[in-house]
């Protein structure tokens, strides 16, 4: 899952980021600022449960997210 947001100073580039990984989703959230985790954390939090729920089980998936610069790697094993 790509998670951009339209006032993100890097949305130009989200599609560009998606077709590097593979069989990724680029979700975007309007009107969605650089710090998205923090000043939208609803829609952050649902864009995120809404991918997981997408996918009824995920065997073991290793997930890098950029918020705000830093890369915070997520290893996770879950059935929803």
């Amino acid at each position: 899952m790509v998670l951009d947001a339209t006032h993100y100073p890097f949305h130009y580039l989200a599609k560009e980021v998606q077709k590097l990984i593979p069989h990724s989703k680029l979700t975007t959230i309007k009107d969605g600022p650089m710090y998205l985790d923090r000043a939208m954390p609803k829609e952050f939090a649902e864009a995120i449960i809404n991918f997981l729920s997408a996918n009824k089980y995920i065997p073991y998936h290793q997930v890098a997210v950029l918020i705000n610069g830093k890369t915070c790697v997520f290893c996770y094993n879950i059935q929803l």
